[in-house]
């Protein structure tokens, strides 16, 4: 993309051990691309919600998401994670995010993913989708994140299956999100680990501040390790998702929506190296 700095390496990635790389693969089929709202979350054991704010940016390879709850508490006071109370951090900790690779198969690699026969049978030309988490906001997930994608004829509309989990969920492709989608890394950043997705007139941006030690701790999955609780300390919350509008001219991009509230309605503004996280491949 013109408006960022050229890449100066193709410097190995720093990817947390969530989700083991996939072998090379191709990317993703172009009708996967761009910004995807959720409009529609089903299924037995889940609460059907059509109110939480759920975005999926979507690149040749990467993918961002950002899961809020609809039912967020006033956090006028806050200007820092340390301005927090107890129970404000308990909530910011139920709240979901997650950024990997993104592995499309086609349907008949049904049976070698272990697909149940029903979902075989609803959707046998429909593509099998697996999003592979390499940082999280979240512990790890117990199972695969795997779900049979069927398309309505427009294309921006997808209906998605869980396979490992028995859910559905409803996308709508938001206009304006399918040019000139890539994915760049900050090698140098202060912040830790940061990236940034573009799509269109969108973009995701992750900056991870979390200690490396606390970070590890975090992956390992335990009973209590995803408790909003066992969570809800500054330094495990130190991990801004956001999402919002870009602006290809000034390389600047206006926050609609993130993990952490006060930053809604700010501005990332990105300057320095970005290497592309494409380099992978």
């Amino acid at each position: 993309m013109t408006a960022l700095p050229p890449p100066v390496s193709d410097s190995a990635l720093s990817l947390l051990p969530l989700d083991p790389l996939p072998t090379r693969h191709g990317p993703v089929p172009p009708g996967f691309r761009g910004v995807w709202r959720r409009t529609l979350l089903e299924g037995p054991g889940f609460v059907t919600d059509t109110r939480s704010t759920v975005l999926w940016l979507q690149t040749a390879h990467w993918h961002g998401d950002l899961r809020i709850p609809a039912n967020r508490p006033d956090f006028g006071d806050c200007r820092s994670l340390t301005d927090t109370s107890h129970d404000q951090r308990v909530w910011l900790a139920a709240q979901q995010g997650f950024a990997g690779i993104t592995e499309v198969r086609a349907a008949d690699h049904a049976q070698a993913l272990g697909v149940p026969q029903h979902l075989r049978s609803i959707t046998a030309d429909s593509p099998w989708c697996q999003w592979h988490r390499h940082i999280d906001f979240q512990p790890p997930r117990q199972g695969r994140d795997l779900g049979v994608m069927v398309f309505d004829a427009t294309g921006d509309v997808v209906e998605e299956y869980g396979v490992d989990a028995d859910y559905h969920e409803t996308w709508v492709r938001l206009p304006h999100s399918i040019d000139a989608c890539s994915a760049w890394q900050r090698p140098d950043s202060a912040a830790g680990t940061e990236w940034l997705l573009l799509a269109g007139n969108w973009f995701y941006h992750l900056s991870d501040c979390r200690p490396s030690a606390l970070q590890q701790s975090l992956n390992q999955p335990s009973p209590q390790s995803g408790s909003p609780v066992a969570l809800a300390s500054v330094a495990a919350l130190d991990l801004a998702l956001c999402f919002g509008c870009w602006d290809t001219a000034s390389s600047s991009g206006l926050i609609l929506h993130a993990t952490l509230p006060w930053l809604e309605g700010t501005e990332v503004r990105l300057a320095g190296t970005w290497n592309p996280l494409d380099a992978h491949f």
